[in-house]
């Protein structure tokens, strides 16, 4: 058992789903233009060079993530 961040309980046994279609409009995460294509969220904000593979749960960060990095670097 288990409570969310925004204390809904979670039991033992039960599924946790989320909706990346959701989550990637959601302006509380991504800000005012959350609705607008914006490559540069997805960059690293320490050096602007190094994408963080976590911030785009759609590729899980996983082998397709390189599909990413294309569509930043061509976007760019």
């Amino acid at each position: 058992d288990n409570v969310l961040p925004n204390n809904i309980p979670v039991f033992a046994g039960e599924y946790v789903e989320y909706n990346l279609f959701i989550m990637g409009r959601d302006e509380k995460i991504w800000g005012e233009d959350a609705k607008q294509f914006n490559p540069q969220r997805f960059l690293d904000s320490e050096d602007g060079l190094r994408p963080n593979k976590f911030k785009f749960a759609s590729f899980h960060a996983g082998p397709r993530t390189w599909l990413v990095l294309l569509t930043i670097s061509v976007g760019l």
